[in-house]
């Protein structure tokens, strides 16, 4: 009786539906509404503008996509973004799409996400920030009626002026005459815009990646049926399609990213007086870098320095040496540019190094033997354990390592392993990834990743005051990489290759897992990008779910 019941309801939405996935009250609606009105802000490039009379961009071809999907012939009413929204509203046009925001979604309903996009900071001098909360006190000049003006003013509540401008040019020129210390926008259109345009004087200062925003089809809550059509088409659209259009314009077209970066005229002489420099880095930290059996320099860096060069125009080499050697060359200021290496590693802190932006962080993480393990995960917090550290390493650098543990130092990876081996010491903190990836390289089955420590690395690169042009270029470099996503590509070829093994799982692992084939876990119900339930599928979407996908994969 309990199949009958399950099969029941798993047939219940063809029932319910027909085989066509919709409704009947969506098919009547269908048939009433052979074609719908979107508005679509206009003039905003690389999202809409237009080219030779013809209106082109990012969202002339979601609506392009869009008419494949929906069951609608779409038009797009090209219009201010604050009149396709004030239109919505009153029902002249069925809908439009933008960014929710709370203002919005007081009168109107937003479908899932069609794509999600961080947003940057602009400024003319270069300037670093991982938050929002970092700009109170600023004067931020953004575009009138995007929701950009209502985000920030949730996100700092009053503790920041905003000054809305009609245009990204007028925007620009309130910078330039110092009417407003910022500029913020979608990453992609203002990047673009500026190299649309020429402005040279303001360049990308940040990108908060922490919190990226989203753009749907909104269309006002009394439109139910139409709100459900739209919902479903957007959720059947795959995702490779929609990036494949934002990469299209952003990456490829006009004002999108260059290979090679604007220099001034300082950095033009400074390029032609170092037209090779050489990268000192660590021989032994894969997947970040490391020598093959041929004596070439493998890994992540090697690659982002192949970038960073073809941007530059300035070689960067990598020189590969034991850590030790590493750490002299930079405590004795004999280094250029180093990187993957830490000043608090010198006994005397040099103090003639410039520290460039990050171009990846490195979790640190602790280590011990599996047998271990269940013991271990008894205690919150690590202390009164025998920890080892690679020799260099402060534990005092580290606030969740506690004082009254007892510390040991390894010379190398080998070393620390075989202290864990031989249980002269209970765990060994180091980051997560090398000490993954060498564990994995030498068999060594009996040693498990414990826990995450709440510390990282910033994997950034030193450059002595001597090149101090040079900061300012990998800067740049290493921004445009972020936006574009080459960075991410970069580290995902590496770091993806240590996370696609299936887990050794142990034989009681094993039993429990074939003992509960189902596992339940709680969802958030409206939490998009990262995870929704399509209230007519059922489905649950996002990122989340990809997550447990994953862990499927390494659980077998």
């Amino acid at each position: 009786m309990k199949y009958q019941w399950i099969i029941f309801f798993w047939l219940l939405p063809l029932l319910v539906c027909g085989a066509d996935g919709w409704s009947a009250k969506e098919r009547e609606y269908i048939a009433a509404h052979p074609s719908i009105t979107l508005g679509v802000i206009d003039n905003h490039p690389p999202m809409s503008f237009k080219h030779k009379e013809t209106q082109v961009g990012i969202l002339p071809d979601i609506v392009a996509l869009l008419g494949r999907y929906t069951p609608f012939k779409i038009e797009a009413a090209y219009l201010p973004i604050g009149e396709a929204v004030a239109k919505s509203q009153s029902g002249e046009i069925e809908g439009f799409i933008g960014q929710p925001s709370t203002e919005r979604e007081k009168s109107l309903r937003f479908t899932h996400p069609l794509h999600s996009f961080p947003y940057a900071l602009f400024s003319k001098t270069s300037q670093t920030c991982t938050s929002m909360r970092e700009l109170r006190g600023k004067r931020i000049a953004v575009l009138k009626d995007f929701a950009a003006h209502s985000i920030l003013q949730e996100a700092l509540k009053g503790e920041a002026e905003t000054i809305a401008y009609g245009s990204f040019i007028e925007a620009m020129e309130g910078i330039m005459r110092d009417e407003a210390d910022l500029y913020l926008d979608h990453m992609q259109a203002g990047v673009y815009q500026l190299k649309q345009w020429g402005v040279s004087q303001v360049q990308l200062a940040c990108i908060f990646k922490e919190s990226p925003q989203t753009f749907s089809i909104g269309v006002k809550k009394d439109q139910e049926i139409l709100f459900s059509i739209l919902n479903k088409s957007v959720a059947k659209i795959p995702t490779s399609e929609i990036e494949g259009i934002f990469f299209r314009w952003v990456y490829e077209g006009v004002g999108g990213f260059e290979k090679r970066l604007a220099l001034t005229r300082a950095e033009e002489e400074f390029a032609e007086r170092f037209p090779e420099i050489t990268v000192l880095g660590d021989g032994n930290l894969p997947p970040y870098s490391w020598m093959d059996g041929e004596g070439r320099a493998r890994g992540i860096l090697p690659e982002v320095l192949e970038a960073l060069s073809q941007k530059m125009g300035v070689k960067l080499s990598p020189k590969l040496l034991p850590y030790a050697k590493l750490t002299e060359e930079l405590c004795l200021s004999k280094a250029k540019v180093a990187t993957l290496v830490d000043v608090l590693d010198c006994k005397v802190k040099p103090q003639d190094y410039l520290h460039t932006l990050p171009y990846t962080r490195i979790p640190l993480a602790s280590f011990a033997l599996k047998e271990n393990l269940k013991r271990l995960e008894r205690i919150p917090s690590i202390k009164g354990r025998r920890i080892v550290f690679l020799e260099g390493v402060l534990p005092s650098s580290l606030p969740s390592i506690h004082e009254d543990n007892h510390f040991l130092f390894a010379k190398d990876y080998q070393e620390a392993f075989s202290l864990l081996l031989s249980k002269e010491a209970d765990l060994f903190v180091d980051a997560y990834y090398p000490v993954l990836a060498l564990s994995q390289q030498m068999g060594l089955r009996e040693v498990e990743f414990f826990r995450l420590l709440p510390e990282n690395y910033p994997g950034d690169f030193l450059v002595h005051e001597s090149l101090s042009p040079l900061k300012g270029m990998i800067d740049r470099a290493l921004l445009e990489m972020e936006s574009s996503g080459e960075m991410q590509g970069i580290l995902t070829r590496h770091i993806g290759i240590l996370e696609t093994e299936e887990l050794d799982i142990t034989p009681q692992e094993r039993q429990w897992l074939e003992e509960h084939p189902v596992i339940k876990i709680g969802a958030e119900r409206d939490f998009p990008p990262f995870e929704w339930i399509d209230p007519e599928s059922g489905k649950h979407l996002g990122v989340a779910p990809e997550c447990w996908l994953r862990f499927k994969s390494f659980w077998g």
